[in-house]
């Protein structure tokens, strides 16, 4: 089996609008990436267009950073498009913190989109000079019970398996 690459972490690289169209095409071809971090990578409204094209039909993305660039609601838009319309994207974890451009307008489309994507369970958009506490709580209050609800889920179904490996071990004497 050939080794694959889950997790892409560009952290503080300056990635021109070129690097990052070969980097989402790469990404599109491999279909093995699951965790792609571009924390701090000065990703702007202008070089978003090829991240937003990946979301669109990407389907093994399950955690994506954004934190400290200089993303807009433009950009969150676009991010909520593709959480509505890509029925296949699975994220679970978007971080948006520290974008001072982002503002409650941007976080309610996400919680928007929220509605008809129902994977995501973890979204930051903290330490966003724009974004109002109510904002905040809105997001809170719906990650925090998807989280619940998850958690609950693994916990049934640990319970199941433990009852499965019981009559097992039942059968086996």
């Amino acid at each position: 089996m050939p080794p694959s690459l889950t997790r892409l972490d560009f952290s503080t690289l300056k990635l021109t609008l070129k690097e990052t169209k070969e980097i989402f095409k790469a990404m599109v071809i491999s279909k093995q990436v699951s965790e792609l971090i571009l924390r701090s990578t000065q990703l702007r409204p202008n070089t978003f267009a090829p991240l937003q094209s990946l979301l669109a039909v990407d389907f093994t993305l399950t955690l994506l950073d954004l934190s400290d660039n200089d993303l807009d609601d433009k950009c969150l838009t676009g991010i909520a498009d593709a959480l509505t319309r890509n029925r296949l994207l699975q994220l679970r974890t978007i971080n948006l913190a520290h974008n001072p451009r982002v503002t409650d307008l941007g976080v309610y489309q996400i919680v928007d989109a929220l509605k008809v994507n129902k994977t995501v369970d973890a979204l930051d958009v903290t330490n966003n000079p724009e974004v109002s506490i109510y904002a905040l709580e809105v997001v809170e209050i719906i990650t925090g019970k998807r989280m619940e609800r998850r958690k609950r889920r693994e916990e049934e179904r640990e319970r199941e398996r433990e009852k499965m490996r019981e009559k097992e071990r039942e059968w086996k004497r």
